[in-house]
């Protein structure tokens, strides 16, 4: 999914508060740019999701393509929409 819009309109009904919660982040940082960088814990920090549900939900986001993960040292994870 590429834009706000298709985000609200389709994938919607289907996210859990956490998950559109860290779909929304997602989309406002990653507007101007193509990929982001950036932990899990300050993702956690960022979206108020507990750190092992921030794992979870950003694994489900990947398995409905919203977005998509790579490369990383760890916890550091690179997404891109």
């Amino acid at each position: 999914m590429r834009n706000l819009n298709q985000l609200v309109d389709n994938a919607l009904p289907g996210l859990t508060g956490a998950e559109f919660k860290l779909a929304a982040y997602f989309y406002r940082h990653l507007q101007r740019l193509p990929t982001m960088t950036i932990r899990i814990t300050d993702l956690s920090r960022a979206t108020g999701v507990s750190e092992r549900q921030t794992q979870s939900v950003v694994k489900a986001l990947a398995s409905k393509s919203i977005v998509e993960i790579s490369g990383g040292s760890g916890r550091t994870l690179t997404y891109r929409l």
